[in-house]
């Protein structure tokens, strides 16, 4: 076998032995054939740069904090003619992070360099080398992958210098209050909340509880409203009983303090059962027929509506009249 096959581009090959050895037997120039496929393998991966391409790298800045943008520049001349193939971007591998793909800048007519920047993070704090795959260059047909300069980064923590030493505080408590402190703040609120439902509870009695200097007054000028409104010419007779009847226990409310607003009808007559002035058949029957039409809108009339009207302006008048004369009466 010639020795020429065992030494390919002047790169020993102990593989290339042991293939010989295997393949005893086999004539001479398929072994040939294989030297000089293995060959142009190996001068396409370690190759050197073909006459005239020179390449150059930088990185900028050359100092960043950890998560900063660092700009890879890559400048390539070539002879006319030629055609570049740059990687698509940076390996990811290690500890840096590409950004964008990659761009490259071909040389203007007058010649000039190829320029391809990269665009990419480091994370790791230190000097971080970044490696880039090798450039394709095809001349005359024939490829070579020139390898390119791996610039290095020095990356900066964003941490303090003394950050491994800190030792955290123990937390402490939202309230640190001595047991005997915290019941006195909650007998002051509860005093405070006490004081202040008194003081609700008796505004709310003086504002339920509004004497007026004129009762009858006050209900006739209501009863006026009323029959400007014409209710009953509206279509709306149910809603003008309803407001007679409020009418009225707002009268006897003034008159009797003990016929409070919010008494249903039978509470409100039990209420003025005992009032001589109050014709106490007359206003039941007045607001049970109320309810009776508040209930059942269906059944109030237009003259039913009228007659109770009419009866509660009657009722006011007379209760009015009869304490008038009871109170002239006395010396």
């Amino acid at each position: 076998m010639n020795r020429r096959a065992v030494v390919v581009a002047g790169v020993p090959s102990p593989w290339l032995k042991r293939q010989a050895v295997v393949v005893a037997g086999v004539p001479s120039p398929w072994l040939k054939r294989q030297a000089v496929f293995v060959a142009g393998v190996l001068l396409q991966v370690v190759g050197a740069a073909p006459p005239g391409v020179r390449v150059n790298a930088r990185v900028a800045p050359d100092t960043v904090l950890v998560g900063e943008p660092v700009t890879l520049t890559v400048w390539v001349a070539a002879p006319e003619g030629a055609e570049l193939m740059f990687p698509a971007a940076v390996d990811s591998t290690g500890n840096i992070e590409p950004l964008d793909p990659v761009s490259v800048v071909p040389p203007d007519a007058s010649g000039g360099e190829y320029v391809a920047t990269y665009r990419l993070l480091a994370w790791r704090p230190g000097n971080t080398l970044v490696p880039l795959p090798p450039v394709q260059v095809i001349i005359a047909g024939r490829s070579t992958l020139v390898s390119v300069p791996s610039p290095r980064v020095f990356v900066r923590t964003v941490l303090p210098a003394d950050s491994a030493l800190r030792v955290p505080t123990a937390a402490r408590d939202i309230v640190a209050l001595p047991p005997s402190r915290v019941l006195l703040i909650a007998g002051i609120m509860s005093a405070l909340a006490v004081a202040a439902l008194i003081v609700w509870l008796i505004r709310r009695r003086a504002r339920g509880r509004v004497a007026t200097a004129d009762p009858l007054g006050d209900a006739q000028r209501a009863f006026g409203r009323l029959a400007a409104l014409d209710l009953i010419g509206a279509g709306e007779p149910a809603r003008h009983v309803t407001t007679a009847s409020e009418i009225v226990r707002e009268f006897l409310a003034t008159h009797n303090p003990a016929a409070a607003r919010g008494l249903t009808t039978s509470e409100l007559v039990a209420a003025v059962s005992e009032d001589p002035h109050v014709p106490v058949g007359r206003v039941a029957a007045l607001l049970v027929a109320a309810d009776e039409i508040k209930f059942a809108p269906a059944r109030a009339g237009a003259r039913a509506a009228e007659a109770i009207a009419a009866e509660a302006e009657a009722i006011v008048s007379e209760t009015h009249r009869s304490a008038r004369r009871h109170a002239e009466a006395k010396p």
